[in-house]
């Protein structure tokens, strides 16, 4: 209903603990438009197994949860749709300019 209100698309989070969390995506097909896989705690240091997304038979989704500037190559080799946004933080929604600074290096060299 808010997607016809507002003409917006829809991220839905999907919170993985474990290797059948994935598959809560379906129940939201046909109402999201991307799927966002974020550790259970969506915490910026937890890491849920990334190895559940292997088989996963959709396109539109990002990877979430304890991405940073130490694992981000095996994220990219995951998933080319990535938030990193609370990596970047010092405090919940204060972003670090230095941490971004050094990701925006780190990227350069992949």
């Amino acid at each position: 209903e808010l997607k016809l209100i507002f003409g917006k698309k829809i991220i839905q989070a999907i919170k993985v603990k474990k290797d059948k969390d994935i598959n809560l995506y379906k129940q939201y097909i046909g109402i999201a438009d991307k799927f966002l896989f974020d550790s259970s705690s969506m915490e910026k240091s937890s890491i849920f197994n990334w190895n559940y997304l292997k088989n996963i038979k959709i396109n539109n989704w990002f990877l979430a949860g304890g991405i940073n500037i130490n694992n981000i190559e095996k994220a990219l080799k995951i998933s080319k749709k990535i938030d990193i946004s609370s990596s970047l933080e010092d405090n919940p929604g204060e972003k670090s300019v230095q941490k971004i600074k050094d990701f925006l290096k780190k990227m350069k060299k992949l």
